[in-house]
């Protein structure tokens, strides 16, 4: 984890035990590492997509929370926690990211792989998302956490500092700085590239399931968005998934030709098998 976060468990666990009288307090030492995930003993697995899915969209939605929260506190004034949050945001977009780079390129080295989501690293890179310089920012976090988190001992002067004031102008520049970019980098993820990427799965094992599915899903976008071209719709599809747009609508066609006399049919289903039901009930109920 952060050292943030590794700072801040440890500071509650020793008030946790001086609220209890403990005699033995935690040690506070942070400077030692976590154990790799990853290890040996499979304690941390490969991942399918699905469990990748999961963790991404876990991460996303944690770093959002985490941009909200640090808009609350910047908005009362707290700029120097508001910039922390905003680190943790950071950390959770990278985690974010190397799920996503797991789901579309693979992994050969999940012990590596654990190691690496572990420490929360920042310097990641995504060739197939158009993303600004983690690392950049992970460098700026990293320097001016060290002036907001701690009190430090100037050895020149021969006395304490205390971290950064919250009206401080600089902070307050840096902190809009760094939420837009942390906005930017949110904004960059797609929202369901797993979901997609499943779909896609689907196709080439059961190729004669996608049209059934997406004439369905390209009927009820265009009748809640009257807006929408089904035209356009089909031909996006197809030159997706490889297809002539001709003969991809087509079959759309062909589909909403059927689809009324396939509802009809699961009408005469629903009423012969209400039929039967009644037939299966003892007498005396209903």
């Amino acid at each position: 984890m952060s050292k943030v976060f590794d700072d801040l468990q440890a500071l509650q666990l020793v008030l946790e035990a001086r609220r209890s009288g403990s005699a033995l307090l935690p040690s506070t030492n942070t400077e030692q590492e976590a154990p790799p995930m990853g290890s040996a003993d499979n304690e941390h697995p490969p991942l399918d997509r699905p469990g990748l899915r999961d963790g991404y969209t876990l991460c996303v939605g944690n770093a959002t929370r985490f941009i909200a929260d640090a808009r609350v506190l910047r908005d009362a004034g707290r700029y120097r926690s508001a910039y922390l949050i905003l680190s943790l945001a950071l950390e959770e977009l990278g985690a974010a990211l190397q799920l996503y780079e797991a789901g579309s390129s693979g992994v050969g080295d999940w012990d590596a792989w654990w190691r690496r989501y572990r420490t929360h690293p920042r310097k990641l890179a995504s060739p197939a998302l158009d993303l600004p310089r983690m690392e950049e920012a992970g460098g700026r976090f990293t320097l001016v956490r060290e002036e907001l988190v701690y009190v430090e001992f100037d050895k020149k002067h021969e006395r304490f500092t205390g971290p950064r004031e919250d009206d401080d102008s600089d902070l307050h520049q840096l902190f809009e700085v760094e939420a837009a970019y942390a906005e930017t980098l949110l904004n960059a993820l797609p929202t369901h590239a797993f979901e997609r990427w499943e779909f896609e799965e689907i196709v080439e094992h059961s190729p004669e399931m996608a049209p059934s599915i997406l004439y369905a899903l390209v009927e009820k976008t265009v009748s809640e968005e009257p807006t929408v071209s089904a035209r356009d719709l089909l031909t996006a599809i197809a030159r997706d998934l490889g297809r002539r747009p001709d003969d991809f609508a087509a079959g759309y066609q062909r589909w909403k030709n059927a689809a009324p006399k396939a509802q009809v049919y699961l009408d005469v289903l629903r009423r012969v098998g209400e039929k039967l039901k009644k037939g299966r009930e003892p007498e005396g109920t209903g």
